[in-house]
């Protein structure tokens, strides 16, 4: 059955405490893999801003690929494998945020939060 895309709003208003429900384990999984996602990407992103502050990076969703590629085209094993949690990740989230039905959507999850863990981890031993 595809998803109830209501779920994503009962979940909005647990979020910010005026939920008077309890919102469902698919809608709390897909949005995990979403915020598992930003998490990483943003911490990626702003890696980038700084450490190179002369490059300009698009605007857009044309980011999204952008960032992984940065990093995935770099001679540097770790900066490859951020690169490649990256690009997995967006899969994972586009998923989650698109499909009506999500195939393993909780080992999806474990994963997506393995990989963004992964990420920020290394993202932080860079300098």
């Amino acid at each position: 059955m595809s998803f109830d895309w209501n779920e994503y709003y009962q979940l909005s208003r647990e979020l910010a405490g005026l939920a008077t429900g309890v919102s469902t384990q698919e809608a709390k999984m897909r949005s995990a893999i979403s915020r598992a996602y930003y998490a990483a990407f943003c911490k990626a992103r702003d890696y980038l801003l700084q450490t190179y502050p002369e490059e300009v990076l698009p605007q857009g969703s044309d980011i999204h690929y952008y960032v992984p590629r940065r990093f995935e085209s770099s001679s540097d094993k770790m900066r490859r494998d951020i690169g490649e949690h990256l690009r997995i990740l967006r899969t994972y989230r586009n998923r989650a945020d698109y499909d009506g039905v999500v195939r393993d959507l909780a080992t999806t999850t474990q994963q997506a939060l393995r990989r963004a863990s992964s990420a920020l981890q290394q993202l932080s031993k860079l300098k």
